[in-house]
C-alpha cells in the first residue's frame, strides 16, 4: 500500500474502544479493501469450478432416475456417498473453534428459549 509521503496517524478518540449494542446489519458486501485505518479484510473463493452443489446434485440424481438411465440401487449408493462427505464435513466444523463457538451459542439459545 502507498503512503504517499506521509503516515496517518490514528486520534486518541479512534484509540478508544466502544462496545456496540443492540447492532442491526442491514447488508454485508464483499470488498477487496477496508474503509478504515488499520482495517483488515479477507477475500476467500468457497465454489469449485465446475463442481454442483448438493442440491443440484440430487436434483440431477432424481432426473437421471425418473429418466430410467439410474437405478433406485444406483441412485441409493449415491445418496449414501453425499450423504458421507456431508457428514465429513460438518464434523470437520463442529471440531473447529468456531464450529465450537457456533453449537455452544446454538444450545444456549435452545435452552433460554425453552425458559421463556
Amino acid at each position: 500500500m502507498t503512503d504517499w509521503g506521509y503516515r496517518r496517524e490514528m486520534s486518541p478518540a479512534a484509540r478508544k474502544v466502544h462496545r456496540l449494542r443492540n447492532l442491526r446489519i442491514d447488508e454485508v458486501s464483499s470488498v477487496d479493501r477496508g474503509a478504515g485505518v488499520g482495517v483488515k479484510v479477507l477475500l476467500t473463493k468457497t465454489h469449485k469450478e465446475g463442481s454442483m452443489s448438493l442440491q443440484e446434485t440430487i436434483g440431477k440424481s432424481f432426473g437421471l432416475r425418473a429418466s430410467g438411465q439410474l437405478s433406485d440401487f444406483d441412485l441409493g449408493v449415491m445418496h449414501q456417498k453425499r450423504a458421507a462427505e456431508l457428514g465429513k464435513s460438518l464434523s470437520e466444523y463442529y471440531a473447529s473453534g468456531k464450529g465450537q463457538r457456533a453449537l455452544s451459542a446454538a444450545v444456549k439459545s435452545a435452552y433460554y428459549e425453552g425458559q421463556v
